[in-house]
């Protein structure tokens, strides 16, 4: 007899310098190795995401409006898969290849089109395939700070705490289970009650004991949320190299590794990936704004593959992008973007 099968979600990240391109056709082109196949299961691909920023000049509304949704109107996308055929037959933006789901607006909105600051701001990924966390397994979660202008510290600008939850019900009996983490010293600094800071480029450890399954049965994982640092746009800014102010972009700075203790990895490299990557239907629109004439850049752009797609053994998706962004009439810059590959591994 068969055993069923069982999906076990995974995500692949990588980081990539769009160079400049008057033309817009001068593509860069993702390594092969990066969205490959390299397992013995097949590999349902659910989707891709591109985030990041768009470039950014001192403009009117009516250039800048070019940038309203991120990255979507910046890329010129091309998609394949090895042994297969090309996705889109035609090279076509991001923003027209990648579907434009339905956003939301979490809380109040201001009378900018932003919404009201909160200190943790949470977004979620809702498994198609449900998890099974056996006892005794658990999740080693990291979190990662990846801008070089703010730290986290709840003194400042950067506050929030940083969480990762995992709903589900039991196995058996079908009650509802949760697992929660949250950045929390017991060896704070002497004399305050709050935890240390999260300086640029460094990341702290959730306490794993907190995460791991101890109750009485083998727990099916339907949905994860993750929390991100945020706080009011009166405190601070993304500022870029011209001294624009972008918005508050913590989430887009803010970095998550998740992995089962034990298990195929979730996410098999050593790098935190973007939580605009791991949540990408779960960002609302607006996010935030510092005004009523500066776009919302956030909004990740979405391509969802089609039922059974998939890669199997050594089989890879391939993704070429060229910058078709213009600021100040005809300049073009180069755009750093991560494009994150999510799918289940169908394990047997």
């Amino acid at each position: 007899m068969t055993k069923p099968a069982q999906y076990i979600p995974r995500w692949l990240t990588f980081s990539a310098n769009i160079e400049a391109d008057d033309t817009g056709w001068i593509f860069t082109e993702i390594p092969p190795d990066v969205f490959v196949n390299e397992t013995l299961w097949p590999w349902h691909l659910e989707y891709l995401a591109i985030t990041g920023l768009p470039p950014w000049g001192s403009l009117p509304i009516g250039d800048t409006a070019q940038f309203w949704g991120g990255l979507g109107s910046c890329i010129n996308l091309e998609l394949g898969i090895s042994g297969v055929s090309d996705i889109n037959q035609v090279v076509a933006t991001a923003g027209t290849v990648m579907s434009h789901k339905k956003r939301f607006i979490k809380g109040p909105v201001t009378n900018q089109g932003r919404r009201a600051g909160y200190n943790n701001a949470m977004s979620f990924h809702r498994f198609k395939h449900p998890y099974i966390l056996a006892r005794g397994n658990g999740f080693q979660v990291l979190f990662n700070n990846s801008s070089d202008t703010f730290q986290y510290d709840a003194q400042s600008a950067y506050k929030g705490i940083p969480t990762f939850v995992a709903y589900g019900r039991g196995l058996t009996s079908g009650q509802p289970a949760m697992l929660a983490g949250t950045y929390m010293q017991s060896d704070r600094p002497a004399g305050t009650l709050l935890d240390p800071p999260i300086a640029g480029g460094s990341g702290i450890s959730f306490n794993s004991a907190d995460l791991v399954n101890d109750g009485e049965e083998d727990i099916l994982i339907h949905e994860i949320g993750l929390a991100y640092p945020f706080d009011s746009y009166s405190v601070a800014h993304t500022v870029d190299s011209l001294g624009d102010p972008y918005l508050d972009l913590f989430a887009l700075y803010s970095n998550y590794l998740i992995n089962p203790i034990n298990g195929p990895k979730w996410m098999p490299g050593s790098d935190p990936l973007p939580m605009m990557g791991v949540c990408p239907f779960d960002f609302p629109w607006p996010l935030a704004g510092v005004s009523a004439v500066i776009p919302v850049l956030q909004v990740p752009a979405v391509y969802e593959f089609p039922e059974q797609t998939r890669l199997l053994r050594r089989q890879r998706l391939s993704v070429r992008m060229s910058n078709n962004a213009k600021v100040t009439g005809s300049t073009t810059i180069p755009i750093r973007t991560n494009v994150t590959l999510f799918g289940y591994l169908e394990v047997r």
